[in-house]
């Protein structure tokens, strides 16, 4: 959290800061041997693959500029609005697996982590998505009791820590962790920290947790006693359906059918043509102008 003043300032020259977010610009530009000083000059997915049926709002762009995608789904769906051309990127989370692997490696995985579901950032609604903390808490105490240890942790996104949601918990004696500032390069490493110390994880929602957790073959469980929220498209509906018939340890098949549907590797784009994509786009008309008033405005 004490970045945030450095990153405010280098967050001027984003041109589209949510292809930056959650170390993706860092990521994807390392991936496709583009300097990380120059902004992003395409679009991507706010995060992981997520589950609506149609484009967020912020990936409908003023201008023609391509578009880096988990899925196939939303590929084809960028298309159609004919704004740009669409590729499945390799997975930045899982490039950063790669680059951090020596480090990673050495990690054991011996935390029970829960994964709340994140309020919106400062300055927006949050009325959609605020959970019960007793709920929460409750259910940490049944944790302590069934396991007997202490290996039991809640990890919080920077919007909850900003609003000092982490008070909640470490005034009730409970471990708190987090990745940090979503707009730190750092973040993809200090998730995936996270990720291998956790021999379980507890969610309350199907989200990008759960397909995390899915990729990297780690037990994951919906906390029963707490609603799932967030339920925005056909595959959440019926993946959560699956978890809550009591199928909660996920099958090989099961697995397998999700890695292949959010995450298409054998269809990545490679790290030869991201180059040319990206020094394209940059160099594109829109993409210059739009920098050129940007320097003018600070």
């Amino acid at each position: 959290m004490n970045s945030c003043k450095i990153l405010k300032r280098r967050t001027l020259f984003y041109l589209y800061d949510k292809s930056e977010i959650y170390s993706f610009g860092y990521l994807i530009k390392k991936y496709g041997f583009y300097p990380r000083f120059l902004p992003m000059p395409v679009l991507t997915d706010h995060s992981a693959p997520n589950f609506l049926d149609k484009l967020n709002h912020n990936e409908i762009p003023e201008n023609r500029i391509d578009f880096l995608t988990h899925t196939h789904l939303k590929s084809s769906l960028y298309k159609s609005i004919k704004k740009g051309r669409s590729y499945i990127m390799y997975p930045p989370f899982l490039y950063a697996n790669k680059l951090y692997s020596k480090p990673l490696s050495k990690l054991e995985a011996r935390w029970i982590t829960i994964f709340p579901k994140h309020q919106k950032q400062i300055g927006h609604d949050t009325t959609e998505n605020e959970y019960d903390f007793n709920s929460i808490l409750k259910f940490i105490e049944y944790l302590k009791n069934s396991f007997g240890n202490t290996y039991i942790r809640v990890c919080l996104h920077c919007h909850d820590y900003q609003r000092g949601i982490h008070k909640v918990f470490e005034d009730k004696g409970v471990r708190v962790v987090t990745a940090g500032n979503s707009m730190d390069d750092n973040f993809a490493f200090n998730f995936l920290v996270i990720l291998r110390t956790s021999k379980l994880i507890y969610g309350n929602q199907i989200g990008s947790i759960f397909l995390y957790a899915t990729l990297f073959e780690i037990e994951y469980k919906l906390i029963n006693s707490m609603p799932v929220l967030g339920l925005q498209g056909y595959v959440d509906r019926k993946y959560v359906s699956y978890l809550e018939s009591g199928r909660s340890n996920l099958n090989l098949t099961f697995r397998q059918k999700l890695i292949d549907s959010f995450f298409p590797t054998e269809d990545s784009i490679s790290r030869l043509r991201l180059s040319v994509v990206l020094w394209k786009n940059f160099l594109s008309v829109a993409t210059l102008k739009t920098l050129k008033k940007k320097m003018l405005n600070v």
